[in-house]
């Protein structure tokens, strides 16, 4: 049977063109059961000449295809459309053709040579020509600008006056956000006085578009440092950075409101999941002291000081309830009312509560996550207290159930599975090491 007309490729080709990354390989399968399995060339054809296309266009429009992929400050969606560079694309070699075919060969050559971007240069600033000369080859991507925002088509033309900036900060970013050096930071000022003169909101704009290509989006903050001399709050505010900060402080805000509705009763997965939102916190305070001249009246010192404070709080009040926990997960023996869980031994006729065991094995887990941050979020001193203490009742609960191997009236089998429970965290307290011991021990006294 023939595979599929003119007419259904183009279809084909069409939707092809709209479909996100992740879904060109789920479209293959799709269309090719609705049209029939002979045409299962032509559509995969089609979707594998998408997919050379794509990695084409985002090397010559690399400025433009990361807004037009990832989120902005501020923002739940895109800058602009997902189809945006197709239609740039389109509307390029029609205007320009010679101009495109260059720029599809050099990008191609960019795969496995260094070239000079100068042909993907020209071919933004044809694009920018376009939409300035109302080109009617441009009006598909006016139209699907016009859809996104009012403002969509100006917005593009500003950032495309600043493609040559961009694209050259693109290759920057993993040096500016890492050990910058002195090169480095010149560099950023370069950078940052070229988007100057170029448009009036040039530093906002490039500093948006590095924001989107940072895989920390805190680490903006550094770089906006070295742009501007390391600048006080006060400096920033009324100025479009301001909402850089602000966001992170929104997030970092949002995640410490998070920590309270955490289900701990999920364990060891709860507790990472506590210290990944922790480190996040405390990466982005860090982060603002070390870049920005915090004042104590300024709109982010005020913030930053309250987060600290409140930090501080939460991870007291989750630490804490270790020794509340412990006597629960691993039952005692009964004792007077002053007598302390350390000096109580093992309960073996009372059954550890899992609820509870499930909970202290995530604070825990967050305990020993926390390590590299706990200085810095105020709790260091009563971490290592906490686990001090910890170790010293588990080493001493492990000695009174191995002590009970000998006591016929034990369930061996019991005696193991507390001995486990118990490995479970001296492996949070201690290490895996330390817990792997433990287990060769009881068993060992078992055999004998």
């Amino acid at each position: 049977m023939p595979g599929l007309t003119e007419s259904q490729g183009k279809i084909v080709r069409s939707i092809v063109q709209t479909v996100p990354d992740a879904g060109l390989g789920q479209l293959t399968a799709v269309l090719s059961a609705q049209m029939g399995e002979h045409t299962m060339a032509d559509v995969r054809d089609i979707v594998m000449m998408e997919m050379r296309d794509r990695k084409v266009r985002s090397i010559v429009f690399s400025p433009i295809v990361s807004l037009c992929e990832k989120n902005q400050p501020g923002k739940t969606r895109s800058r602009f459309p997902f189809e945006l560079p197709t239609l740039l694309w389109n509307a390029l070699v029609d205007t320009a053709p010679k101009l495109m075919t260059q720029a599809r060969e050099m990008a191609v050559r960019s795969e496995s040579e260094e070239v000079l971007p100068y042909i993907f240069n020209q071919a933004c600033d044809a694009a920018l020509a376009g939409l300035q000369n109302n080109d009617p080859n441009f009006q598909p991507v006016v139209a699907c600008l016009a859809k996104s925002s009012p403002d969509a088509v100006r917005d593009l033309m500003s950032f495309l006056k600043m493609s040559a900036v961009m694209r050259d900060a693109l290759i920057e970013i993993p040096l500016w956000v890492g050990r910058m050096n002195s090169d480095d930071e010149l560099s950023v000022r370069l950078a940052y006085r070229d988007a100057t003169k170029l448009t009036a909101n040039g530093p906002a704009r490039l500093f948006e578009f590095i924001y989107i290509n940072l895989e920390a989006p805190q680490t903006i903050l550094r770089i906006i440092s070295a742009a501007l001399d390391r600048p006080s709050d006060l400096s920033i505010e009324g100025t479009d950075l301001i909402a850089f900060g602000d966001l992170l402080l929104d997030q970092s805000e949002a995640l410490l409101v998070s920590i309270n509705s955490f289900e701990l009763g999920e364990g060891a997965s709860a507790g990472i999941a506590l210290a990944s939102a922790a480190k996040s916190i405390i990466g982005t305070v860090t982060e603002f002291e070390e870049s920005i001249a915090l004042s104590k009246n300024g709109p982010w010192g005020r913030r930053v000081a309250r987060i600290k404070r409140d930090v501080s709080a939460v991870f007291e009040k989750l630490i804490f309830q270790v020794e509340m926990l412990i006597p629960k997960a691993l039952p005692v023996t009964a004792a007077g009312q002053n007598a302390k869980n350390l000096n109580r031994g093992p309960n073996m006729f009372l059954a550890p509560d899992p609820s509870v065991s499930a909970r202290l094995e995530a604070i825990l887990t967050f305990i020993a996550q926390i390590r590299p941050i706990a200085s810095a979020s105020g709790v260091g001193v009563l971490r290592s207290r906490v686990i001090a203490e910890t170790q010293e009742f588990l080493e001493f609960y492990s000695n009174g159930v191995l002590a009970l191997i000998n006591d016929f009236s034990q369930d061996p089998e019991a005696v193991q599975a507390r001995i486990n429970e118990i490995a479970k965290f001296v492996a949070l307290v201690h290490d895996e090491e330390a817990a792997e011991r433990l287990r060769r021990r009881v068993i060992t006294l078992l055999r004998r």
